[in-house]
């Protein structure tokens, strides 16, 4: 049924808002189905900055991010839950305010191998670091998948 269709039903009473829900949601899942990847979140945002240090003292003070680890060339910051911002220094700068490094998407039952085979067979560019597994996507944009992390403990508010 299309979704013109279900709507019609429910202005006619034949489905009630539940049914219409659910159908969509099953419309939506077939759709990801025929993906490549299904991805079950984002993961993380990976951002190219000129100054770790201040980048990650701005977003502690003004977004609560807690710091996770901190190797002064790259920093990553808990946000909630099991999300994060991973932070990069680059040189010489990026040409504007934080430049997308990458963005990260959990697969669920995630395995590097498989997901590098599935990625080549799509003819995606790929490039696998460890158990890291990253391909390309329009104009450059780095796209990641990983398995999905353990909560990240943020800081108490004071």
């Amino acid at each position: 049924m299309s979704v013109d269709e279900l709507l019609e039903a429910y202005d006619r009473g034949e489905i009630d808002r539940r049914s219409v829900v659910l159908a969509l949601g099953e419309a939506a899942r077939a759709d990801i189905d025929d993906s490549t990847f299904a991805a079950t979140g984002l993961n993380h945002v990976a951002l190219s900055v000129a100054d770790v240090a201040v980048t990650r003292d701005f977003l502690v003070e003004h977004i609560g991010a807690g710091v996770v680890r901190d190797e002064g060339h790259r920093c990553f910051l808990a946000v909630g839950g099991n999300h994060f911002v991973g932070l990069f220094r680059v040189d010489p700068p990026p040409p504007g305010p934080g430049v997308l490094n990458h963005v990260c998407f959990t697969i669920e039952g995630y395995d590097p191998d498989e997901a590098e085979r599935t990625a080549r067979e799509a003819g995606l560019r790929v490039r696998r670091t460890e158990d890291r597994v990253f391909f390309w996507g329009p104009d450059g944009l780095v796209v990641q998948v990983a398995a999905e992390w353990g909560d990240f403990p943020l800081p108490v508010p004071s």
